[in-house]
């Protein structure tokens, strides 16, 4: 530690700086400052100005198992925030890969109700063709029929009936 007095006289204006580094009791590096200065004035009187005392704290050095404390602590946070973002990355990842799936399955369920209605139209043709092979002539039947093939197939509307043809007045 240093003290605030010097033992020497400071002659012509002259200064005197001296500093010393401790360690506190947290561990803590002190560095401190004493400046004492002297004017001599033109009669030849000298003047002392009482010393200063400055006195700084670095909190970021450390020694023996503190230090190497604080050291491993700063390393663990570092790999808990590698891991955090290596995570984030993960999940990033997966949320895409969960989107590129959920796309192909749509498009793939799309193409299959697709297929179904063609289906549905195919069977349509041969049940109608099985029951009355007429049927075609028959202009109200056709018109319902298309009418309810488009709708449902190229709008997606799936509450249209078909309706069946009104009976023919004799």
């Amino acid at each position: 530690m240093l003290v605030c007095e010097s033992p020497s006289a400071i002659a012509h204006g002259a200064g005197r700086a001296e500093s010393s580094v401790s360690i506190d009791n947290e561990g803590d590096q002190v560095v401190e400052c004493l400046v004492e200065r002297g004017v001599l004035l033109p009669g030849g009187q000298g003047i002392n100005i009482p010393p200063a005392v400055q006195q700084v704290v670095s909190a970021d050095f450390g020694l023996g198992k503190r230090k190497a404390a604080n050291d491993l602590e700063d390393v663990e946070i570092r790999l808990k925030t590698l891991q955090c973002d290596k995570l984030q990355i993960e999940q990033k990842q997966m949320q895409k890969q969960f989107d590129i799936d959920n796309e192909t399955k749509i498009i793939n369920n799309n193409q299959q109700i697709m297929d179904n209605e063609f289906a549905n139209v195919n069977n349509f043709v041969h049940a109608m063709q099985l029951l009355d092979p007429l049927w075609r002539n028959d202009k109200g039947v056709v018109l319902q029929a298309t009418d309810y093939m488009k709708n449902r197939i190229f709008n997606g509307c799936w509450t249209q009936q078909i309706k069946y043809a009104p009976e023919e007045s004799e």
